[in-house]
């Protein structure tokens, strides 16, 4: 992992249940974690939910977002940003890139084929 501010994120494995993420969020709290950038929107709205529990909110006590842009998202309390990205885009340079290299060409994947963006809502 890369230092951010002169501090190592704080990454944390946990369950998705409102209990555990309640912990998670308590836990990040006491380590001045100010935001979670989560696996995927789902994981990203049991944080929600575990935070909460835990009587925090987002984004004042800590910010959340996801990936995958899922159509729940928007439905979230609050509403959660999240990275999207355009999937058929990325399939198809990645399949581009698969061929390239199995004709013996060098694939032109680059980090821009890859199109993420960020929707943002209410939880960042």
């Amino acid at each position: 992992m890369r230092s951010v501010g002169g501090r190592s994120p704080a990454a944390l494995d946990t369950k998705l249940d409102g209990a555990a993420m309640a912990r998670a969020a308590r836990r990040w709290r006491r380590e001045s974690v100010t935001a979670v950038c989560a696996y995927n929107d789902e994981v990203a709205i049991a944080l929600l939910m575990g935070m909460r529990r835990a009587g925090l909110a987002a984004p004042g006590d800590l910010a959340v977002i996801g990936t995958d842009d899922i159509p729940l998202a928007q439905a979230a309390d609050p509403p959660l940003s999240t990275i999207a990205f355009d999937l058929e885009k990325v399939g198809r340079s990645l399949a581009d890139a698969v061929v390239a290299n199995l004709s013996g060409r060098k694939p032109r994947l680059t980090p821009a084929s890859l199109s993420p963006h960020v929707i943002h809502r209410a939880s960042t």
